[in-house]
């Protein structure tokens, strides 16, 4: 039994309608030649642990900070904001940070345990 609101998985519906104002849902970004360059370009990023207050996140992260111009950053990464800026119709210039984060299989994603135990929706 599917529910009418339902998301289709499979692209038989087409792509759904935004659920956020102002989210775009873009099927065709990137094609599937360039998916597999950028999965290899980021694999050669230089990633380190997360670290917050302390406590050690499970993941791995790769940070930039556009300082003068695009120095400091992946070239993939410069190309990926250039393209992801004229979509949105934003100067590339706008974007001044990247963070890529690295996920090992089997690491959850998840809410943080202090904000579950805030939530009345998690008790």
């Amino acid at each position: 039994m599917t529910a009418p609101d339902q998301i289709d998985l499979f692209g038989a519906a087409g792509p759904p309608e935004p659920v956020v104002a102002g989210f775009d849902y873009w099927a065709e970004v990137l094609s599937a030649c360039e998916q597999a360059a950028l999965v290899g370009a980021l694999q050669t990023l230089t990633f380190k642990p997360y670290e917050h207050r302390g406590y050690l996140g499970h993941r791995r992260i790769a940070a930039f900070e556009r300082g003068d111009g695009a120095a400091g950053w992946p070239v993939v990464l410069s190309d990926l904001v250039a393209r992801l800026a004229s979509g949105l119709a934003f100067d590339p210039a706008a974007f001044v940070q990247v963070l890529v984060n690295e996920y090992a299989p089997g690491a959850g994603i998840g809410c943080p345990i202090r904000l579950m135990s805030r939530s009345r929706r998690w008790r």
